[in-house]
């Protein structure tokens, strides 16, 4: 774990990747020598360097996509052709943009990584989505996106794109609200990338 006090997010990213690609290579290697060769990698977003890891071993790889289809389709076409719009109109009063897949949106429906800021957190998140959609972008056939949401729900922010294969696995649920009980205070969950995170999350599928 590195603690933000002790490096700047650029510092702690590039450590990760050079770490983490390690660490995930050795975890292949030795699932190989075990005779449960690793057959698909699915990693979450912000770790692109997974992606070039299974391409590297020829390992089928998916994206794990947290939120909802939605999302997915503001990122992709922020990159893709809106940037500008949103740069230069999100201030202004009664602004909507149109993407395609989602509803109107305003200033507040956006992700805040997308909006104009100096935050040095902000500028690294936004590096971090953007070369995954490149990576993305470099895969041949059609990526596999596996989404947390459901088909009926956002069916038009799946079936927006034909470049990827986007996959509804959702809702995703933690195991704390199995059951249809609330959580309790020590059951509640959640994450901080530079104070509380000890783990990142990639699933290695072996036979």
């Amino acid at each position: 774990m590195v603690s933000s006090s002790a490096t700047t997010p650029k510092k702690f990213m590039t450590s990760i990747r050079s770490n983490g690609s390690k660490a995930l290579r050795e975890a292949i290697a030795a699932a190989a020598e075990e005779a449960r060769p690793v057959t698909c990698l699915v990693y979450t977003v912000i770790l692109p360097w997974a992606t070039e890891v299974a391409r590297e071993l020829h390992i089928p790889s998916a994206q794990l996509w947290i939120h909802p289809a939605t999302v997915f389709t503001i990122y992709y076409h922020y990159f893709k052709g809106f940037s500008d719009e949103i740069t230069e109109k999100s201030d202004n009063p009664g602004w909507k943009i149109q993407i395609p897949g989602a509803p109107p949106l305003s200033k507040t429906d956006l992700p805040s990584v997308l909006l104009p800021s100096s935050s040095e957190t902000h500028n690294f998140a936004f590096a971090a989505f953007k070369e995954q959609f490149d990576l993305l972008d470099a895969e041949p056939g059609k990526p596999k996106v596996l989404v947390n949401t459901f088909d009926s729900l956002e069916a038009e922010a799946l079936a927006v794109f034909g470049r990827y294969e986007l996959i509804a696995i959702g809702p995703l649920i933690p195991s704390a609200f199995i059951g249809g009980e609330a959580p309790s205070e020590e059951k509640s969950f959640g994450a901080d990338l530079f104070e509380k995170s000890e783990t990142a999350v990639i699933f290695l599928i072996s036979n």
